[in-house]
C-alpha cells in the first residue's frame, strides 16, 4: 500500500514537472519570437538610418561640387573606384540640371586620374542661348502665372515620340532637349519642356527647379515650383501636353504617389543649392 501511494505521488510530481517544463518551453519560444522581432526592428531602423546618412552625405558632396563647378567651371574629388566616380558624376549632373536656368543644361564632363583616383569635373555647353530681347518677348507672350506659362509651352511644343524612342542618340545639346531648339522646331522631349518652363518661370519671378527621376522605371524630367506658403508644387508640362489630366500646381508628394515618380535628387537640397544666400 505504501508502495502504491509512493508511486502515485511520484507520478503526480512527474506530471506537474512535465507540465511546468512545457509551460517554460512555450514561454521560451514566445520570448525568442519577441526577441527576434525586436532585433529585426532594430536592424531595420539601423539600415534606414545608414541609408539616410549616406544619402545626406552624398547630397553634401554634390552640393559642394556643384557650387564649385558653377563658380569655377571645374571641380575635383578623390574617389575610391571608377564605379564611385561614375555615380558621383551622375548625381552632380542631376543637381546641375536641377538649378540650371539656361536653354541647354550644361553637360558635366568627367575624367579620372587613376594614379591618384582623382575625379575631375567640368561644365560644357554648345548651343546658343536666348538674348535678353528674345526672353522679354517670350515672357510677354507666356505671362507671369504658372498656368499661363504651361498653356504657352503646350501651344508651342509637341512631344517628339520618335526622338524619345531613340533617346540614346540624344545629348543635352539636341534640339529636343534645349529650350531654344525646341521652340525653333516645335518638338521636344521632357527635358526640353522642363528647360523652357524653368526659363519662363524664373523670368516671371517663381523659384523652381528641374527634377530628374523615373516613372515606372522610365526616365523623366519635370519641374517643381515653390509656392508662397513654402509647399513644393509639381509642374509637369510634358504630361500636361500628352494627357487629359492636369499635372501642374499639385503637391509634389501627391504627384509622386499618383504617377509612381521616383526623384533622383532631393528637392529641398536642390532649392537650397539654387536659392540659398
Amino acid at each position: 500500500m505504501i508502495f502504491f501511494h509512493f508511486a502515485y505521488n511520484a507520478a503526480t510530481i512527474f506530471r506537474k514537472a512535465e507540465t511546468k517544463s512545457k509551460i517554460i518551453e512555450r514561454m521560451y519560444e514566445k520570448m525568442k519570437a519577441i526577441i527576434n522581432k525586436v532585433l529585426c526592428a532594430i536592424l531595420a531602423l539601423c539600415t534606414v538610418l545608414a541609408i539616410s546618412s549616406t544619402a545626406f552625405a552624398a547630397d553634401n558632396i554634390s552640393m559642394t561640387l556643384v557650387k564649385e563647378l558653377f563658380l569655377n567651371e571645374n571641380a575635383e574629388i578623390t574617389v575610391a573606384s571608377v564605379e564611385e566616380a561614375s555615380a558621383v558624376r551622375r548625381e552632380v549632373q542631376a543637381y546641375v540640371d536641377a538649378i540650371s536656368t539656361k536653354s541647354e543644361t550644361p553637360t558635366v564632363e568627367a575624367s579620372i586620374l587613376k594614379s591618384s583616383m582623382t575625379l575631375k569635373l567640368s561644365l560644357s555647353s554648345t548651343t546658343e542661348e536666348f538674348t535678353e530681347e528674345e526672353l522679354k518677348s517670350l515672357c510677354s507672350s507666356a505671362g507671369t502665372a504658372v498656368e499661363s506659362i504651361d498653356a504657352f509651352i503646350k501651344g508651342k511644343l509637341s512631344y517628339d515620340k520618335e526622338a524619345a524612342a531613340n533617346s540614346k542618340a540624344l545629348t543635352l545639346a539636341s534640339s529636343q532637349l534645349t529650350a531654344k531648339g525646341a521652340l525653333s522646331t516645335g518638338k521636344a522631349v521632357c527635358q526640353g519642356y522642363a528647360n523652357l518652363f524653368t526659363l519662363l518661370a524664373e523670368q516671371a519671378g517663381f523659384q523652381s527647379v528641374k527634377v530628374r527621376g523615373y516613372v515606372d522605371g522610365v526616365y523623366h524630367v519635370m519641374n517643381v515650383v515653390l509656392a508662397s506658403d513654402g509647399t513644393y508644387m509639381a509642374a509637369d508640362v510634358t504630361f500636361n501636353d500628352s494627357s487629359n489630366n492636369s499635372w501642374s500646381l499639385i503637391n509634389f508628394s501627391t504627384y509622386c504617389e499618383k504617377i509612381n515618380f521616383v526623384p533622383a535628387i532631393d528637392v529641398e537640397t536642390a532649392f537650397a543649392l539654387k536659392y540659398a544666400d
